[in-house]
């Protein structure tokens, strides 16, 4: 079964979208340095106003999820299973974990599809490296060139063995 031009141009759009939302979260981490990494919720009603007013009737309790479930709470916005990762996909997550990169698949997915949408676009990008290094989280180094070689190899392997095939 062949893609429709409108079917290219939702995953493209997904995968920028995947793509900028990650690029924020990396840059908003970037920026929280300091304190707690762990949200805990508060064990008692809070107080609010008067004596009058009576307490929020809204849930007590969080949803129970595992931290490994692939499916979301009921009523929660968005897909209620994770996607399915292709053959395709399997295949180039293998060949860029021996590369040495380390994040998680669904992130390496995500990058791939903006490598492939950036280059298409522009083959010549001056800033896909720069990019796809803080996407990777720099494959868990603080040695600058270490994350760029990583980058680039994924980069080349993006090119040569995902995009456009």
């Amino acid at each position: 079964m062949g893609s429709t031009p409108t079917m290219v141009r939702v995953q493209s759009t997904r995968r920028l979208f995947a793509a900028t939302t990650l690029i924020g979260a990396v840059l908003l981490g970037a920026t929280a340095c300091g304190g707690s990494s762990t949200v805990s919720a508060p064990t008692a009603p809070a107080i609010s106003g008067t004596e009058d007013e009576a307490p929020s009737s809204g849930p007590s309790t969080l949803p129970a999820t595992g931290p490994d479930s692939s499916t979301a709470p009921s009523g929660f916005p968005g897909a209620s299973v994770a996607p399915q990762v292709s053959s395709k996909d399997k295949g180039f997550i293998e060949q860029v974990r021996k590369q040495g990169v380390t994040a998680p698949d669904d992130v390496i997915i995500s990058t791939v599809g903006y490598v492939c949408d950036t280059v298409k676009a522009n083959p010549k990008s001056q800033n896909l490296q720069t990019f796809v290094t803080a996407l990777l989280s720099a494959g868990g180094t603080t040695d600058d060139a270490q994350a760029k070689a990583v980058a680039n190899k994924f980069i080349a392997t993006a090119k040569t063995s995902y995009c456009d095939k």
